[in-house]
């Protein structure tokens, strides 16, 4: 019985050592039972656990920085003989375009219905980095009459020779030019024409016009040099009826570029100065001299995206009484969104004189006796955007405001009996302008060019703004098909304008009916040399007028040759 309990007693021992074990050594069996004997404990026998073993000492962190050992080590080249020769590649050959051959001289022949000739000539030295010279000639006249109206024939011819002399850091530049234009005053009928007994020399009108231009210009690319140019110019201008004008004008403008503040960005600093001496003779007038003086110190800056101009415009009148007018003239920018659109806003004024070559070109029916004053442009405030897509279409929109004192205006000339002349008026205006102009350019050798101008009036004393349009738009498109054919359209339109006219003595308004012009040309290029053109124009068969009582021509066309040689 003794013996049986100590054999229980031992296999419980043996029992309690494995469990322990098991349990330091964190492993885990499956609940299954592993055995199936069945142990009978006989006694009164109490099993019990002894205390574990503590270790009364806490565990210590070394935070000492743990230094890695530095290491060293040496690299030893050894150079590897390469065995393999690269081959040959065979390489794509450029053919080499043959120089295009310039050709100095050109020349436009032609004729059109109105009985009208034609006539253009160029001829120009070739490319020299030492010099330039050109001569340019031109006629168109037309020997047709107009139904009804007598002596409506016409004539301009042109010539000039210019000429510049390359240097190192100046270019001489020089002009001789001389115009000659005939018109008639062909307002009246061909019945009241008749009755008067009138001859062609009555209503003959003739401008002479002769003139030279010199010109001096630096050609500095380094900051900080003086840059300058000096021009001087003349003309000596006669009509039919011995009235004649010279004006004597001198130009300079001395200036030089800087950097402020060390943005990078230069600026520039000058003055620009200018002299005009006019001389007037009429039947009525001998010698009557009028003479401007303007010194105008600037500084253009750029910063960046932003750019500001700054003149005082200072203008003298040096007539019998020396006034001095100050005008400045700011202009600010700012590149809104990188070469595509740019904001402007400006203010400028001036003061001018009117003189008869300006009048006679923009109304050849003037009066020979006409009176010629000073306009001043007291104030004008404008803005606008400009910019640039994609290399493709530039466009700008621009609205002013402008007080003009002095503004010109023709009217019918009230001294000779049959109003075939025009004449001067003066008066105060205050205009709003409105000016937007789009272009197209693309790489397939398209232009089209739109313009658009509108124009608001308010004046102190006259009725209306005596034939000036209050809109006026333009739309041309020019464009070449396989390299030979150039085909080009035109159009212009007007809206109505008034006329200031006089019954028993009353002065009246007379509306002149708006209008519009289409034109068409194309140019067919057999070769490089050679070519053949015709232009249509007035293509609606419309008689417009531009000036009250002369209308001008209905559709005609020319036609002709081109020639370079």
């Amino acid at each position: 019985m003794i013996a049986k309990r100590n054999i229980t007693t031992s296999i419980i021992k043996i029992f309690i050592v494995l469990f322990a074990f098991i349990g330091t050594q964190n492993i885990v069996y499956s609940q299954k039972p592993q055995h199936t004997e069945e142990i009978t404990i006989i006694g009164s026998y109490k099993p019990s656990i002894q205390d574990a073993y503590r270790i009364n000492s806490n565990p210590i962190i070394d935070n000492d920085e743990q230094k890695m050992p530095r290491l060293t080590y040496k690299i030893t080249s050894t150079k590897v003989n390469a065995l393999t020769t690269p081959e040959t590649l065979d390489h794509e050959r450029t053919i080499r375009e043959p120089k295009q051959k310039l050709y100095g001289n050109y020349i436009k022949l032609g004729f059109g219905n109105y009985k009208t000739p034609y006539l253009e000539f160029f001829a120009n030295t070739l490319q020299s980095s030492k010099f330039a010279l050109g001569v340019h000639l031109k006629h168109l006249s037309s020997l047709g009459e107009i139904k009804n109206h007598p002596f409506s024939t016409f004539s301009n011819s042109t010539s000039n020779i210019s000429g510049k002399r390359f240097f190192k850091h100046h270019t001489l530049s020089g002009e001789i030019f001389y115009k000659h234009d005939v018109v008639h005053f062909y307002n009246l009928t061909q019945n009241i024409f008749d009755s008067l007994g009138f001859k062609e020399d009555n209503i003959r009108q003739r401008f002479q016009l002769a003139g030279l231009n010199l010109g001096f210009t630096s050609n500095y690319f380094k900051k900080g040099k003086l840059n300058h140019s000096f021009d001087l110019n003349y003309y000596y201008l006669t009509d039919y009826y011995s009235t004649s004008e010279q004006r004597r004008y001198f130009k300079s403008d001395i200036n030089t570029h800087f950097e402020l503040f060390n943005s990078g960005d230069l600026q520039k600093i000058g003055i620009h100065t200018e002299v005009v001496h006019y001389t007037n003779n009429d039947s009525v007038n001998n010698n009557i001299i009028s003479k401007i003086a303007r010194v105008r110190p600037y500084i253009k800056a750029e910063f960046g995206q932003y750019k500001l101009y700054f003149r005082l415009n200072t203008a003298i009148k040096l007539d019998s009484v020396t006034k001095i007018n100050l005008f400045p003239v700011i202009k600010a920018e700012v590149e809104v969104i990188p070469k595509t659109l740019t904001a402007f806003i400006g203010t400028k004024g001036n003061i001018y004189r009117n003189d008869f070559k300006t009048l006679y070109e923009k109304n050849p029916f003037i009066s020979s006796v006409i009176p010629l004053e000073y306009s001043k442009n007291k104030f004008e405030v404008y803005g606008g955007i400009m910019g640039n897509i994609e290399n493709t279409v530039n466009y700008s929109i621009m609205i002013s405001s402008a007080n003009i004192e002095n503004m010109p205006f023709f009217v019918n000339d009230t001294s000779v009996a049959d109003f075939d002349k025009f004449t001067l008026v003066y008066d105060t205006a205050n205009i709003i302008h409105f000016n937007g102009e789009i272009s197209y350019q693309s790489k397939e050798n398209l232009r089209i060019l739109f313009k658009a101008d509108y124009y608001s009036f308010d004046l102190n004393s006259e009725l209306e703004p005596w034939y000036r349009s209050q809109f006026e738009a333009s739309i041309g498109v020019n464009t070449i098909v396989l390299d030979k054919i150039v085909l080009k359209a035109a159009l212009a339109t007007h809206s109505k304008m008034y006329s200031k006219t006089y019954e028993l003595g009353v002065i009246t308004t007379k509306e002149i009916d708006g209008w519009v012009d289409i034109n068409f040309g194309a140019e067919y290029r057999f070769s490089q040399k050679f070519s053949v053109f015709v232009d249509l124009n007035n293509v609606m068969n419309s008689q417009y007028k531009k000036w009250d009582n002369y209308p001008l021509q209905k559709f005609n066309f020319l036609g002709g040759i081109t020639y370079s040689f």
